[in-house]
């Protein structure tokens, strides 16, 4: 049994469909899915969601609002009984056939603890080489669940807010060099805690990027054996990201929207929206999102 954790937070749209589609790919593999209402209705909204649990009620802060996100993941870890938990973002969509029961073969086989997305490159002051949120599997008979602390640290990180702050006297340059790997958001305790850990391996899927031509990336280049990973917009372990994409070929739109895509094996895995929030309504997500899927997998009708 694999359980799955989401929060819904005004994308039920998104989760609905990607219900469907989870469905639709892993008809042999039994799951259940714990949904975390963050929107705090006072009936369960997604009928397809039997174990929809009460979030949590959002309130202001300085951590950037990831805090309302990770606290509604740690109320459905609670409840979590199963070996395996996966965190999965509603706007991550898998599009491979059969995922869960291979991926859980994988991790099972090849003695892994963490298994998942990593941040996309362009996310430069976040964490690398480690599972994300966004798509996180982690095999609980390995990594105590007590352990798991998906809260962000950023709202006392003074050091932060001040690299962040548009208003200090710090040259750009410099702001966004120190900002490096530095965030402490949702994660960031799981990841310090493991990563590096040799007793608990962990495996990332290959995201599709393509560094922008630069002074820094040119510097960075040249300097490739002197300038550490801390420093690098781009990242330097080699096969950390692929140019290839494969929404480019079948959703040409998609890629051009600035969804994030990964491989895993050499092959299309997924997509995760991320920015298309801040572009278009929830409804013309949902729809941009059926689109891609009707030319990604064969048959599946959103």
């Amino acid at each position: 049994m694999i359980t799955i954790a989401s929060v819904l937070y005004r994308n039920g749209g998104l989760l609905k469909l990607n219900q469907r589609l989870t469905q639709a790919l892993n008809t042999g593999t039994a799951y259940r899915w714990i949904v975390a209402d963050n929107e705090l209705k006072d009936k369960t909204v997604n009928s397809e969601f039997p174990l929809t649990i009460e979030g949590v009620a959002k309130t202001e802060t300085s951590d950037m609002g990831s805090l309302h996100h990770a606290k509604a993941l740690q109320k459905c870890l609670e409840r979590v009984d199963s070996r395996f938990v996966l965190t999965m973002d509603p706007d991550f969509f898998v599009v491979q056939q059969d995922w869960l029961r291979r991926v859980v073969a994988y991790v099972t086989k090849h003695d892994i603890s963490f298994f998942g997305s990593c941040w996309h490159p362009r996310w430069y002051y976040q964490y690398r080489y480690f599972p994300t949120i966004h798509f996180m599997l982690i095999d609980l008979a390995k990594v105590p669940a007590g352990s798991i602390n998906f809260l962000p640290l950023i709202e006392g990180d003074r050091f932060w807010h001040f690299v962040n702050n548009d208003a200090s006297r710090v040259p750009e340059w410099i702001r966004r060099t120190l900002k490096m790997g530095r965030i402490r958001d949702t994660g960031w305790q799981i990841y310090c805690r493991y990563s590096g850990n040799p007793s608990f391996r962990a495996e990332t899927l290959v995201p599709s990027f393509r560094p922008r031509k630069s002074r820094r990336a040119s510097l960075e280049k040249k300097l490739a054996f002197l300038l550490p990973e801390r420093f690098r917009y781009v990242p330097r372990r080699a096969g950390a990201f692929t140019t290839d994409s494969f929404l480019e070929k079948a959703y040409p739109r998609a890629r051009r929207r600035g969804w994030e895509e990964f491989y895993w094996g050499g092959e299309p895995f997924a997509f995760h929206l991320r920015s298309v929030g801040r572009r278009v309504g929830p409804r013309s997500e949902v729809a941009l999102a059926g689109e891609a899927l009707k030319g990604l997998v064969p048959g599946f009708q959103p």
